[in-house]
């Protein structure tokens, strides 16, 4: 299972990918949001990549505390354990279970 390679490098890239290559056209095909984004990088809207790159900081941070909150709950919860048994350490995951 490698969620971060998956989940959270893709979407890093395509946040960044919105920045640099965002259109301001494309928005518009709809008749209804004209004019409501300014584009990307390319359409020299230099602000937006910063935006982005600071949507990318706050999701990062968000999921790494909450999921430090999580994991310090599990921890406390008896009868659950971040960490394996010493016996299970010394003899191997795989054979312990």
């Amino acid at each position: 299972m490698d969620v971060f390679a998956e989940h959270a490098v893709a979407g890093m890239l395509g946040l960044l990918f919105n920045a640099l290559f965002g259109s301001n056209y494309i928005i518009g095909l709809d008749g209804v949001n004209t004019g409501v984004y300014p584009g990307g990088w390319l359409q020299r809207h230099w602000k937006q990549l910063y935006i982005q790159l600071a949507y990318i900081v706050a999701a990062t941070a968000y999921s790494f505390v909450v999921s430090a909150i999580i994991a310090v709950i599990i921890n406390y919860t008896p009868g659950l354990s971040l960490r394996a048994s010493e016996k299970a350490e010394l003899l191997g995951m795989d054979d312990d279970q």
